[in-house]
């Protein structure tokens, strides 16, 4: 940052802390409110200020790099008395293990299908209902008689 401004490192130091607002910043940095916003795309038009800029969120990338391993090692401290916790953040930490296990997924699955077992059972009501009600039309235009005939005694239909 050697060939940079005092005014333009203070822009490239204040730009993560305002949320990467770029008029903020170079208010911030000493630039007149007025002119801020031009000011704040000419700089993040500078090759040498978005060179420093890639080089920090490089930076802040690298320092907040967490490992999927380390976290299960953080929650496992809480989890199982490693640090201090209360009963409300180990109970959170062992929900948080049975999530990143996958603990719970069979009763979400069980539940689902359950819905759609009473989907199809519903499903199948209607569509006995509609085959019935079909049934009826064709008996009363063939028949003129809105109930189906009566098979005769001993002609083999079950009853159940």
């Amino acid at each position: 940052m050697s060939e940079l401004t005092a005014k333009q490192k203070a822009f490239i130091e204040a730009l993560p802390l305002n949320g990467w607002n770029g008029t903020r910043s170079a208010i911030e940095a000493g630039y007149s409110p007025k002119s801020a916003g031009v000011m704040a795309h000419r700089l993040l038009n500078n090759p040498k200020i978005t060179k420093e800029l890639e080089k920090r969120m490089a930076e802040i990338a690298e320092k907040t790099d967490v490992e999927v391993a380390e976290i299960v090692a953080a929650l496992r401290k809480f989890a199982f008395g490693g640090k201090k916790a209360t009963n409300t953040e180990q109970l959170k930490a062992l929900e948080l293990l049975g999530k990143f296990k996958a603990m719970f997924t069979d009763r979400i699955e069980t539940e689902q299908t359950e819905q759609v077992s009473k989907l199809t059972g519903r499903r199948r009501e209607q569509a006995e209902r509609l085959a019935e009600l079909m049934l009826r039309e064709n008996i009363e235009t063939e028949t003129g008689c809105s109930e189906p005939p009566m098979p005769p005694k001993g002609a083999g239909v079950d009853d159940s």
